[in-house]
C-alpha cells in the first residue's frame, strides 16, 4: 500500500509539473514580445512604462529572461531626461542580452533631429545636461557618446509584426526590409535630410496610413501590407505597430481588425497632453498544433486606477475601462521640475512612492462609483484637446518645412550671387586683357 501510494504521489507530481496552465505554456513556447511608444525625455514615466511589461524590477533591472521589448523611437526631446533614458536603455540592453532577451530601439523623427543638431524641441534641462547645442550635436555625431544610435534599424520584424516609428507608404513598402534599413543609415551618414527616406513621407514622419485608418479607411493599410508580402515573401507580416501619432483617450488604439496598432500616448509629462498616460502592448501567439502562427492576442498593458498599481492585460477590442482624469498626473506639479538632477535610483524610489499613493487613492473608488462615472464628456474634451495639439504640431511641422525651404532658397541665392560676382570679375578681366593686348599691338595715336 505504501508503494502504491508513493507511485500515485509521483504520478500526480509529474502531472502537475508537466501540465502547466495555458499562460505558462504560452510564455515557455513563445518568448514574450512587447511594444513601448514614445518616451520624450521623461525618465520617471519611462521606468513606470517598462515596469508594465514585468520585464523590469523596482530597481530598473532586467528580469524578463528571453522576452523582447521594442521601443518605437522618440526617446529624446520634449523633457529634460534624454541622457538618463538613453543610459538606462543601454544598461537594460546589456542585461537583457545576457539573459537571452532583447531591448530594441528603432529610430524616430526626433532622433533624426538630434543627428541634425536641431534644438527647437529640446528642453533646457536636456540641453544643460550636454553643455551646449554644439556639444549635444557632437554627442549624436559619429564617434560621439550616442553616435551608435545612427546604426539603429528603422523597421523591425518580430512575430509577424512590423514595428516602425511613424508608418510606411506603398512606395516605401516596395523596398525590402534590409534595403530600407540600410538606405536610411546611408542617407543619415551623408546628411541627405531631404531624401525620400528621411523626408515628410519617410518612415519616421509619414501619417498617410494612420490618418486613413482613423477615418475607417483600411485600403491604404491593405495596400501597404500586400506590397510588403510581395517584396518580402520570406517574412510574412500580419500587422504594423507605430508610435509618433498621439491617440484619442490617452490609450493604445487598434484599427482595421488589429492590423494597425498605435502606441503613442504622450506618456511624457513634459508634453502638452502628458499626464497619467502609461501604456504598452504585448503581442502573444496562441499555440495551435496545426498552425502556430494562426492566431495572435494583442493585449494592452496599462496603469490600473481601480485595483493594483500594475498591471492590467486586456484585449484591445474588449476594453471598457474608463480613462484617468487629466488632473491625475504622474508627478505633482511641484515635483515636475525638481527631478532634473536626480539619479536613476532616486527616480525609481519616487516611482514607488507615487505608485503607492495612487494605489491608496484608487482604493476609495467603489464599483458603483466606477460604473456611474460617465467618461463621454471627458473623452470629447480629450479629443478636442488632442485635435488642437495635432493641429499645433502640424502647423509647427509646416513652419519647419517653410523654414527649411527658405533656408535653401537663401543658400541658393547666396550661391547665385557669388557665381554672378565671379562671372562679372571674369568678364572684366577678359576686357582688361583684351584692351591691354590691343594697345600693345597698335600703340597709341595722337
Amino acid at each position: 500500500e505504501i508503494t502504491m501510494l508513493s507511485t500515485y504521489f509521483h504520478v500526480v507530481l509529474l502531472a502537475v509539473v508537466t501540465c502547466p496552465s495555458a499562460v505558462e505554456t504560452l510564455d515557455q513556447r513563445f518568448p514574450r514580445l512587447f511594444g513601448v511608444g514614445d518616451l520624450h525625455g521623461d525618465i520617471h514615466n519611462t521606468l513606470r512604462a517598462f515596469k508594465l511589461t514585468r520585464c523590469v524590477d523596482d530597481d530598473g533591472n532586467w528580469i524578463g529572461h528571453d522576452s523582447t521589448i521594442v521601443q518605437l523611437g522618440d526617446v529624446v526631446d520634449r523633457g529634460p531626461d534624454s541622457r538618463k533614458i538613453l543610459d538606462f536603455l543601454a544598461r537594460l540592453k546589456q542585461q537583457a542580452s545576457k539573459a537571452g532577451g532583447a531591448v530594441i530601439q528603432i529610430l524616430g523623427n526626433h532622433e533624426l533631429m538630434a543627428f541634425k543638431g536641431r534644438t527647437k524641441y529640446v528642453h533646457k534641462g536636456d540641453l544643460a545636461s550636454f553643455g551646449s547645442p554644439k556639444e549635444r550635436k557632437a554627442a549624436f555625431a559619429p564617434g560621439g557618446a550616442y553616435g551608435y544610435m545612427r546604426d539603429y534599424d528603422t523597421v523591425v520584424i518580430r512575430n509577424r509584426t512590423l514595428f516602425v516609428h511613424a508608418g510606411l507608404t506603398p512606395k516605401l513598402a516596395n523596398m525590402s526590409f534590409q534595403k530600407l534599413n540600410e538606405g536610411v543609415r546611408f542617407r543619415i551618414s551623408k546628411n541627405h535630410w531631404n531624401n525620400v527616406l528621411l523626408a515628410d513621407n519617410g518612415p519616421q514622419w509619414t501619417r498617410t496610413v494612420i490618418r486613413a485608418c482613423e477615418k475607417g479607411d483600411c485600403q491604404p493599410l491593405e495596400d501597404v501590407l500586400a506590397t510588403l508580402r510581395k517584396t518580402n515573401p520570406e517574412t510574412p507580416i500580419d500587422r504594423i505597430v507605430v508610435g509618433h501619432t498621439i491617440q484619442y483617450g490617452k490609450r493604445v488604439r487598434q484599427f482595421c481588425n488589429n492590423r494597425f496598432v498605435a502606441t503613442d500616448l504622450a506618456m511624457s509629462t513634459y508634453m502638452k497632453l502628458g499626464a497619467n498616460n502609461l501604456g504598452a502592448i504585448e503581442i502573444l501567439p496562441v499555440p495551435d498544433p496545426d498552425n502556430p502562427n494562426s492566431q495572435t492576442i494583442i493585449k494592452i498593458l496599462s496603469h490600473n486606477e481601480t485595483a493594483a498599481p500594475f498591471v492590467i492585460q486586456e484585449p484591445l477590442q474588449a476594453s471598457t475601462r474608463t480613462e484617468p482624469k487629466q488632473a491625475d498626473t504622474i508627478l505633482p506639479k511641484k515635483q515636475k521640475h525638481e527631478t532634473k538632477n536626480t539619479t536613476l535610483e532616486e527616480h525609481m524610489k519616487l516611482a514607488k512612492v507615487v505608485e503607492l499613493q495612487h494605489s491608496e487613492q484608487t482604493k476609495t473608488t467603489t464599483p458603483d462609483e466606477e460604473h456611474n462615472h460617465k467618461p463621454e464628456k471627458h473623452q470629447e474634451q480629450d479629443e478636442l484637446v488632442i485635435d488642437w495639439a495635432r493641429l499645433q504640431e502640424e502647423q509647427t511641422l509646416q513652419t519647419d518645412k517653410i523654414e527649411t525651404h527658405t533656408t535653401g532658397l537663401r543658400h541658393s541665392a547666396a550661391a547665385m550671387s557669388l557665381l554672378g560676382l565671379f562671372v562679372l570679375a571674369a568678364i572684366m578681366l577678359i576686357l582688361w586683357r583684351t584692351r591691354r593686348t590691343h594697345k600693345r599691338s597698335y600703340g597709341t595715336f595722337g
